[in-house]
């Protein structure tokens, strides 16, 4: 594999325990930085052979190596996020990753939701100056 192979950018997070500034600790996604990757959906024998084993892998990201990229990472790229399922070291060559990542379906902060007809929410707005009350205005609802 070639670098001029990894031409995307991703930013890869890791829940990890903070101190939370009152005495106490919680859990919070870390950003672990920003990183080139090559990302791939798989072929139809591949997915196949995920699914037998009931995992609903639809993409493959290479990357070079990180040892503190580990199972249970989230990769976010194009406001999509994929959560790492597994970390393959070809040949242990600690050279390059290939990581088996689900996509979590949940979209990235500050990019529009998909919403499907069923998931609209109403409400009746301001009068937009024409003077008509009963409007109804549609927005998305960003999940978390």
């Amino acid at each position: 594999m070639f670098s001029g192979y990894l031409d995307k950018r991703v930013t890869v997070t890791k829940t990890q325990k903070v101190f939370d500034g009152r005495g106490g600790w919680t859990n919070k996604p870390v950003s672990l930085g920003q990183f080139w990757a090559a990302i791939e959906p798989l072929g139809i024998s591949e997915i196949a052979q995920y699914s037998a084993m009931d995992i609903s892998v639809t993409t493959q990201i290479h990357m070079r190596y990180n040892t503190s990229i580990t199972q249970g990472c989230v990769i976010e790229f194009r406001g999509r996020k994929y959560e790492v399922q597994g970390v393959v070291n070809p040949a242990y060559q600690d050279e390059y990753m290939e990581l088996i990542v689900v996509e979590t379906g949940k979209p990235v902060e500050n990019t529009p939701a998909l919403v499907t007809e069923s998931e609209k929410v109403t409400f009746a707005g301001k009068a937009t100056g024409d003077g008509d009350e009963t409007r109804k205005i549609y927005f998305g609802v960003t999940y978390d």
